[in-house]
């Protein structure tokens, strides 16, 4: 269950505007409520989806939010086997 709250909060991130909005305007606040570890915090800011996906985030979670960030569906793909930072942002 490592990846159980980062999962959590990119679901809610992909499906309740508010907490997304809250990812714009509270960071710090949101990732205490999810009790995100800083480099899962790091992860989420960038929308590093090579490293969320090897701490066991789900792909069908990873998509939404990498695409809602910007992120082209290549530059996704090849993020997903050469973790690193992206062009985009969260939030």
């Amino acid at each position: 269950m490592q990846a159980y709250n980062v999962q959590k909060l990119i679901f809610h991130l992909n499906t309740r505007p508010a907490v997304y909005e809250r990812l714009r305007t509270e960071r710090a606040a949101l990732f205490a409520e999810y009790r995100l570890t800083r480099d899962e915090q790091e992860y989420v800011a960038t929308v590093n989806v090579g490293a969320l996906y090897d701490l066991g985030v789900h792909p069908q979670l990873l998509a939404p939010f990498a695409g809602r960030a910007g992120i082209a569906w290549p530059d996704y793909i090849h993020g997903m086997d050469h973790p690193g930072p992206l062009t985009g942002s969260a939030g």
